[in-house]
């Protein structure tokens, strides 16, 4: 017999674990590609310049990952960010 997976407790309590992340990337890239997306109501443009940083990249404090796990063994763990 196949043991349930829950993300209940025996005390019936939620079960959840919490991941805190951090971490580095090297910046690979050899081009930035700046495009407009488009503008908003007041005619600011918006553009993708963000997604270009300039560097390697360290987040010493990324978003909070809560994981539960499934019931179902084909189901595995579910992840959930908060923001």
């Amino acid at each position: 017999m196949m043991e349930l997976r829950s993300c209940v407790g025996k005390d019936a309590r939620f079960i959840v674990g919490i991941h805190k992340p951090e971490f580095k990337i090297k910046n690979l890239r050899d081009n930035d590609y700046f495009e407009p997306l488009g503008q908003l109501e007041d005619g600011t443009m918006i553009d993708n310049i963000v997604n270009f940083p300039k560097g390697d990249l360290y987040e010493p404090n990324a978003d909070i990952i809560y994981h539960s796990a499934n019931p179902f063994p084909f189901s595995g763990t579910t992840y959930i960010n908060p923001a």
